[in-house]
């Protein structure tokens, strides 16, 4: 008997599909073990089951990376080509992608795998291609998620590699390749991609809507203190914030406190970052291969996982905390990038802009435009600065104090009819002249006259196009070495009648971003009078983050005017105006201007 025949007639393996690969799966590039090993990865333990029951249908599994995504595609390859033969299509963003992994990875696991050397006749080499795997009993595709690959195909296996890239309506193409059959399983294993909201417009990855049809587990761990039972989650971190002796803070430092607190308000057990305690709480619970089941509502055969990146044992927490600071940092100066990326990769959180902008909503602060008419300064001030937007024939003007360490406080907003009049305000709340700054974007040469009129400065947004200015630092332990600041060197607006007023301009984007931030209470405090015109805040809210398309079709955000926006532009050149005085600094700089 040949064993192609043998093989043919075996009957399948009663094993857990993690199991079997335990025993036949040679995986690549595995730093712990040559072997697919459950024990290291059990979150992948309770998705193989799923392939193997009657029931599951669908299953979407959101995992950070270095999770083992790509090993799980490696063992259910083999087990379903072993196990429970049927056309199978795996498929990346591009045909390169899915190609580069067949045959860098998945073959050798393949070709390693006892069970499936019989099926390896010489007469099967031509067979083996790129793209494809002609077995005796089934076939095998691999390519990329588009229109050519996802047409004319049926296939009773569907496995999606990191569909957060796919091209919106790709998933629904895919899905369609199984024809409804009563045996098909498909898988989608992708870090996070982008949601929608109202407030950021865009459009939520397929992923994700995918995902919403399932019942959804979560990784889990159970405190040996209390015994209760908690998903994996970055909130679940505490640590301490150390500082060197010369005040700036010490990120390793800080990060190397980094503990787990269990949740439970009458435990607050703390598990230290160490190897011992991390490959401890990712064995702690046994129930249901380690999930616990967080929403019940899905549709029938259709079942979503999600992997928290603590949960990933042999990756110290103070990773996250370091990356979390680093994107907290950069959030500041308003590049949002680290932050989507560090909850896309290593939460497997779906994204959307309103995380960086959401519907203004002003909070009472306390005091009224009264308390500091007569020029009464705010505890700790250090400056304040007026700033004027232009608006046709009339100006709308903003007055805040800035305290030592960023804290700010509005002192007076509101229209005023003409530039004397701003000039009288000004002097009235004891501001410098020379703090004083209007926006010269409007009617350039008129508004230079009026700055060299009264001794005031000129700002000049530079719209969603500019992220910054290099400047070198003339001073300090960096001496010598460049920063970027968020606005330009100084350049001269000449008036009608000759003269030069001096002006500045202003990498715009990032300014909002840093207001939006202050708006909602992450950083330094920032106030406002609580009889301030209903204007305010309606200008405050006159600029939205939205995703539109540029003209080469490809997805951009920029901040988009859909109302008045005078307020808001007041504010921005107040964050401006107290970054180039040092008052505020989201970024250190050991230079002045």
């Amino acid at each position: 008997m040949s064993d192609e025949f043998r093989t043919a007639l075996s009957p399948p393996s009663d094993l857990h599909p993690a199991d079997w690969a335990a025993l036949h799966v040679p995986v690549e590039n595995s730093e712990r073990s040559g072997m697919f090993d459950p024990s290291q990865t059990r979150w992948l333990r309770k998705p193989m089951g799923c392939f193997a029951d009657y029931v599951t249908r669908h299953m979407v599994m959101l995992f950070p990376t270095g999770a083992g995504k790509s090993t799980f595609f490696e063992a259910i390859t083999c087990w379903i080509v072993s196990e429970s033969p049927g056309s199978t299509l795996y498929a990346s963003q591009t045909d390169s992608d899915a190609q580069l992994w067949a045959e860098t990875r998945l073959l050798k696991s393949l070709r390693g795998c006892e069970p499936l050397k019989a099926l390896w006749p010489s007469q099967l080499r031509n067979a083996v291609r790129k793209d494809a795997i002609v077995w005796p009993h089934m076939f095998q595709l691999f390519g990329g998620a588009n229109m050519s690959n996802f047409q004319e195909k049926s296939i009773t296996y569907g496995l999606g590699d990191e569909a957060w890239k796919w091209k919106h309506g790709m998933v629904r193409e895919w899905l369609g390749r199984s024809h409804n059959r009563e045996n098909r399983k498909f898988v989608l294993a992708s870090q996070a991609g982008e949601i929608a909201s109202e407030d950021s417009g865009g459009q939520t990855s397929e992923l994700h809507l995918e995902h919403d049809k399932c019942r959804k587990w979560d990784f889990a761990w159970q405190c040996p203190s209390c015994s209760a039972v908690h998903p994996f989650t970055f909130e679940q971190l505490r640590w301490d914030e150390i500082k060197r002796e010369n005040g700036t803070p010490d990120d390793q430092a800080t990060a190397d406190t980094t503990r787990r607190v269990c949740p439970n308000e009458e435990c607050k057990a703390e598990f230290a970052d160490t190897p011992a305690n991390r490959r401890m709480l990712h064995d702690s619970y046994q129930e249901n291969d380690g999930y616990i089941l967080t929403n019940e509502n899905g549709l029938r055969g259709y079942e979503g996982f999600h992997l928290d990146a603590g949960a990933i044992w042999w990756i110290p927490w103070a990773e996250d905390v370091l990356q979390k600071i680093t994107a907290d940092r950069q959030m500041a100066i308003g590049d949002h990038t680290q932050l989507k990326q560090w909850y896309q990769k290593r939460r497997a959180v779906g994204w959307n802009e309103s995380q960086g902008t959401k519907t203004i909503v002003l909070r009472s602060s306390g005091y009224t435009a009264g308390d500091y008419e007569e020029a009464r300064k705010i505890d700790e001030e250090k400056m304040r600065f007026a700033t004027i937007d232009a608006g046709g024939d009339h100006f709308w003007m903003a007055i805040r104090a800035w305290a030592e360490g960023g804290a700010s406080k509005l002192l007076y907003f509101g229209y005023v009819p003409t530039d004397a009049e701003c000039d009288r305000i000004r002097e009235k709340y004891g501001v410098d002249s020379a703090l004083t700054f209007l926006d010269v974007g409007f009617d350039q040469e008129r508004m230079a006259g009026i700055i060299t009129k009264y001794g005031w400065q000129g700002f000049k947004g530079d719209g969603n196009r500019k992220t910054g200015w290099e400047w070198e630092i003339k001073a300090g332990t960096k001496k010598g070495q460049h920063e970027t600041r968020l606005y330009s060197k100084r350049w001269h607006a000449k008036a009608k009648d000759g003269q030069r007023a001096q002006c500045w301009h202003l990498a715009t984007e990032p300014l909002q971003y840093i207001l939006q931030r202050l708006i909602e209470g992450e950083g330094a405090d920032w106030q406002r009078h609580d009889d301030a015109p209903p204007t305010y805040e309606k200008h405050l809210n006159g600029e939205r983050l939205i995703i539109d398309k540029d003209m080469r079709g490809r997805e951009v955000k920029k901040w988009t005017r859909i109302g008045a926006n005078h307020a808001r532009d007041c504010e921005i050149y107040q964050v401006a105006a107290a970054l180039m005085f040092r008052v505020f600094a989201p970024v250190q700089h050991e230079s002045d201007i």
